[in-house]
């Protein structure tokens, strides 16, 4: 690898972020994002002064990009690893990894076989008020936690749940409900 490590980003939905991190952190260089979205790509290459496209397959073919962060739909993250490490990358995929088990095991096996590394991005661990929150837990300023429950509202568009169904199998439609303990919540 060379002095600095060099980021290839695909998917700019969450993507989006994950490229203006990789651009502006000491020690990375963003040497292209990737759309389907051949105006946003256009767009985020512009802001962030390196290469666009629209085809994933220049990202693997070119030299002087060492990882690939996979921001793409939940159901596509491996499908896009293994091709990555089977170009000789190394990848981060945003979570889940995938929404099959199968899946994981592939893109894990393809990690391996290729001596790259396979990572999962866990952002939400780095967010300050993620940390602000556990050091006054951990001081007792909030008393003596007895137990918690931790509901998190994040949207996504039917269109994005919808496929991410059909591509694990599930019927199309709304998702079922995930029940908790003390809550019941649909989306």
């Amino acid at each position: 690898m060379a002095d600095e490590v060099r980021f290839g980003i695909i998917g700019l939905g969450m993507g989006l972020n994950r490229a203006r991190i990789a651009a502006k952190t000491p020690g990375v260089k963003l040497a292209v994002v990737c759309s389907i979205e051949p105006g946003k790509a256009e767009q985020v290459g512009k802001e962030l002064g390196c290469d666009w496209t629209t085809d994933y397959e220049e990202v693997l073919a070119r030299g002087d990009v060492d990882v690939v962060g996979v921001m793409t739909p939940s159901g596509t993250h491996c499908d896009f690893a293994i091709q990555a490490l089977q170009a000789g990358k190394h990848v981060y995929t945003t979570k889940p990894m995938d929404i099959r088990v199968e899946k994981c095991d592939a893109a894990i096996a393809a990690a391996e076989k290729a001596g790259k590394i396979l990572a999962v991005d866990f952002d939400s661990r780095y967010n300050p008020a993620n940390h602000r929150l556990r050091m006054a837990v951990r001081s007792g300023k909030l008393g003596k936690m007895l137990a918690g429950d931790l509901l998190m509202k994040w949207y996504r568009p039917s269109r994005i749940t919808t496929a991410a169904r059909r591509r694990a199998g599930a019927a199309a439609g709304p998702p079922r409900a995930a029940l908790s303990p003390t809550r019941a919540c649909t989306s």
